[in-house]
């Protein structure tokens, strides 16, 4: 009996449906399957920061131990172990970051012999039993014992991290713990994007949890060794990617953890499968819709085919309309269709006109498949079209290059089929478009590396920022225990660098520091190290120097010199060459007691210092002088802060005179009166003053009581027409409000504005001159008075002096005092006594100690006078004493 079978409308339907589905399942199943994948990827990722992270950090961990061994067998070998000082060098120890709470210290008999804490959270008692303690008395030697997760009676995780004691003779004398704070890790693990339920575990290889992100303290200090995480996947450490569902939540996630190979630690990533799968499910629902619409149209073609059957033409009919409507399903799809015969294009569907930019499917089919191909592979895609035409039903999908009529790439998936078109064998491509895709997993490697970059790296200069460069230190200074030779810092800070900013802007400044960057490079061996700590700041680390300190000195000091000559050279910059210069301080280090990175740091830096202060554009050493000098200075600016808040100041007045010694002013002289050092010179806190701002409370200081004596004194005939002259600072006048607050403090003080003179120093007209010379005539409109104070030390221009609003010039001390027998001195005196009468200013010199001085200045047509000669600076009750007898 022979059976035949006949395609009718109902079964073409059916078959078709099947296609669909079957098509639409496998693009559906196909995207589940690359979200998973990217999920898997991602989480490894992650994964392997945490592992780069937890590495790093038991490291530094594991270096402070060591250094706290060293520090305690030193100790040891006296004989007995001397507490206080042990907890000293210990509290030394600790991060600045807060990495270890307090370091423990147990005797051979398990007994807390030392805390840095003053109640440890250990009990004191003797303990051989406690898991960091056993392993010791095991044998673990030198090696690092993790213990079990320790909570503070304040609710904070510990975790206990050891290392024994070298004995005399390999005898064991105890052990030393660091009690590592979770909450190093937990900020860490919480600044990560995990999404909606992922988690962040940090375990030791015991099983023992230590950290989660979030914060669960239902599985923290907890052993989970026996749950079916470590029972089905021990096997596979020490890294793998796992889905799993948890019993303590009953979430299924994506895991991806990494176990240390240098610690007992494990370290894992968790992603939410629902929330990796909510946009594919979106995706995949938007499929199901389709493919309905899809079935519920062809199933209504076959029902109304098949009743109209009988007819032929109504059979034709029927089926031109079905093809009709499949052709629209085609056309309706999203995935880019073509079919092509030996490479001439017959078909594109929207999608695929889309897809390639053409404006309309005219100019799509002027193309040959050659040309929508990219050059690289076209030649392994015109032997996946040979095989179809030899025979292969179908070419497997299969990821490649095309492109855009305009010329754009384009990343695609593409399979090909061979199908018989218009009555002819012809091939099917199918493309679906992974552009986005691509450059998603591309965005995602950039931004890993773009979070070293930022973390690590200076962006300007791509240089080791500060974060970086401590690090390194730290490892040397760790490194410099096991062995002699001497290393060094080099802390290099540009000249004058604030003033190239405020002159050509900071676009040039940033251009000066990539070259600076680059010329330090080029200085240096490759081993050594350059980083960039801030603004015009770089510090340069050599390592592998000489055993011998003088040797070692001699290496670093022929490098300093190379670098000052280097950065001494001319820099292009867009308005031109601009030279700049820089200072440098040195210190070694190596081969000492254990010190913290900063210690270095400090010294090289004071040592700059030393190299500003004595003119720059040199290299000096740190030495104890130095410290000692240092300490001095910041006890004294901690008193003169003290004074600041307790208001310990005096003002004394310096009487101002003309001819004989009839007395029109005074010039108002700060003075410290410290309750211990006595009475201060102001040579002494004045500079210390201008340099750490506390010049600007001063300075109100000595206006407002300047301002509140007028007052006073206009009560009193003898005195009411005294003008006082008050000292402003450039910093002072450049705040942005100085003029808002004198003029308030003389409307609260009451005083008379013209009675007021305000005495400016030639060097506050080097910047911003036109900014000086609007605020002095705001002020000078309310009736102020300005003196210029040291007038001849050659800042000013003589163009900018002719505009300022002034009243009076002062001639110099320094001028003054050999001004009968200097002719120099003379001749600068008489210059400046012409140039007041010139302008019309009034002129007054300082510093008159003799009556020969007075007589020559006279002599030169100055008649004002203020020194010695006549008064030296009084208290308030002795000047006005002075005052009404004179």
């Amino acid at each position: 009996m022979r059976l035949s079978l006949r395609f009718t409308p109902a079964l073409v339907a059916v078959l078709s449906v099947l296609l669909m589905v079957a098509y639409s399942a496998n693009l559906v199943l196909g995207a589940r399957a690359v979200t998973i994948e990217r999920a898997n990827v991602q989480t490894e990722n992650f994964s392997r920061v945490l592992e780069e992270h937890a590495r790093q950090t038991l490291r530094r961990v594991g270096g402070r131990l060591t250094q706290a061994d060293i520090a305690l067998q030193r100790l040891l070998d006296t004989g007995k172990l001397d507490v206080p000082l042990a907890r000293q060098q210990l509290t030394r120890l600790l991060p600045d970051d807060q990495l270890i709470q307090n370091f423990l210290v147990l005797d051979h008999t398990g007994t807390v012999v030392l805390s840095t804490m003053a109640e440890p959270d250990a009990g004191n008692g003797p303990d051989t039993t406690l898991d960091y303690f056993a392993p010791h008395i095991r044998g673990a030697d030198r090696e690092l014992v993790f213990g079990r997760p320790i909570k503070t009676a304040n609710g904070q995780w510990l975790l206990p991290v050891s290392c024994r004691l070298g004995g005399t003779g390999g005898a064991f004398s105890g052990i030393v713990v660091a009690m590592v704070r979770a909450t190093y890790f937990q900020t860490f693990y919480d600044s990560i994007e995990r999404g909606a339920d992922g988690f962040v575990t940090l375990f030791l290889s015991s099983g023992w949890a230590v950290v989660t992100s979030p914060m669960a303290d239902s599985v923290i200090g907890k052993n989970w060794s026996d749950t079916a995480m470590f029972r089905q996947h021990m096997p596979s450490w020490p890294t793998g990617t796992v889905r799993q569902v948890v019993d303590r939540d009953g979430i299924e996630r994506i895991y991806s953890y990494r176990a240390l190979n240098d610690f007992p630690v494990v370290v894992s990533y968790g992603l939410s499968l629902a929330s990796v799968l909510s946009p594919w499910q979106y995706g995949a629902w938007r499929h199901g819709l389709l493919l309905a619409a899809a079935a519920l149209l062809l199933a209504g073609a076959a029902v109304k085919m098949k009743q109209q059957e009988a007819a032929r033409l109504r059979t034709v009919r029927e089926l031109q309309a079905s093809e009709d409507k499949y052709r629209t399903l085609i056309e309706w799809t999203p995935e880019a269709v073509l079919v092509h015969r030996r490479g001439k294009i017959l078909y594109g569907n929207p999608a695929a006109i889309k897809l390639f930019g053409a404006s309309n499917a005219q100019a799509l089919l002027r193309k040959t498949t050659q040309q929508l191909i990219h050059p690289d592979e076209q030649a392994y895609q015109a032997a996946r079209m040979k095989n179809i035409v030899d025979g292969a039903p179908q070419a497997p999908s299969t990821e490649s290059r095309f492109l855009k009529l305009d010329g754009t790439s384009i990343d695609v998936i593409v399979q090909g089929t061979s199908v018989v078109y218009e009555g002819e064998p012809a091939i099917h491509v199918s493309i679906h478009d992974i552009t986005e895709r691509k450059q998603a997993q591309q965005a995602q490697a950039l931004a890993a590396s773009e979070i070293d970059n930022l973390a690590f790296y200076d962006p300007l200069t791509h240089l080791p920022n500060r974060r970086l460069l401590m690090d390194r230190l730290a490892q040397a200074l760790t490194a410099s225990i096991h062995h002699t030779r001497k290393s060094a810092l080099l802390f290099v800070d540009l000249d004058n660098f604030k003033t190239l900013n405020d002159t050509l802007g900071h676009h040039q400044g940033d251009a000066l520091l990539v070259q600076v960057a680059q010329r330090l490079k080029s200085c240096v061996r490759e081993g050594d190290s350059v980083a960039r700590l801030g603004s015009d700041e770089f510090v340069v680390m050599l390592e592998d120097l000489s055993e011998n300190a003088l040797d070692a000195a001699t290496q670093v000091e022929a490098v300093g010199e190379k670098i000052l000559a280097t950065l001494g050279q001319s820099y292009p910059l867009d308005n031109g060459a601009h030279h700049s210069t820089a200072s440098i301080g040195v210190t070694l280090f190596g081969d000492t007691l254990p010190e913290s990175s900063e210690e270095p740091l400090k010294r090289a830096e004071l040592a700059m210092f030393q190299a500003k202060a004595v003119g720059r554009n040199t290299l000096r050493f740190f030495d104890a002088q130095m410290q000692a000098e240092v300490s001095a200075h910041a006890a004294l600016e901690a008193d003169l802060r003290e004074a600041v808040a307790k208001q310990q100041f005096l003002l004394h007045y310096q009487a101002q005179v003309v001819g004989s010694g009839r007395v029109t002013g005074v010039e108002a002289l700060v003075r410290w009166q410290h309750p211990q050092r006595g009475m201060v010179s102001p040579a002494a806190f004045i500079p210390l003053a201008e340099a750490s701002g506390l010049i600007l409370p001063i300075g109100q200081w000595v206006l407002e009581t300047a301002c509140a004596q007028l007052a006073a004194w206009a009560s009193q005939p003898a005195l009411a027409h005294l003008t006082i002259a008050v000292n402003v600072s450039a910093r002072q006048f450049r705040q942005a409000d100085f003029v808002d607050t004198v003029l308030a403090t003389l409307a609260r003080t009451r005083a008379r504005p013209k009675l007021l003179k305000l005495e400016l120093t030639e060097s506050m007209l080097v910047d911003d001159v036109e900014g000086i010379i609007a605020k002095m005539g705001t002020l000078k409109g309310t009736g102020v008075g300005f003196s210029l104070d040291d007038f001849g030390t050659g800042y000013s221009s003589l163009t900018y002096l002719k505009r300022l609003p002034l009243d009076q010039l002062k001639i110099d001390q320094g001028f003054v005092r050999n001004i009968v027998t200097d002719t120099n001195d003379a001749a600068i005196a008489r210059m400046v006594i012409a140039l007041a009468e010139s302008t019309g200013l009034s002129v007054i010199a300082e510093g008159v100690e003799l009556q020969a001085q007075a007589d020559f200045l006279a002599h030169l047509g100055c008649h004002a006078y203020q020194g010695y000669l006549f008064s030296k600076p009084l208290p308030l009750a002795a000047f006005e004493a002075f005052a009404k007898r004179v």
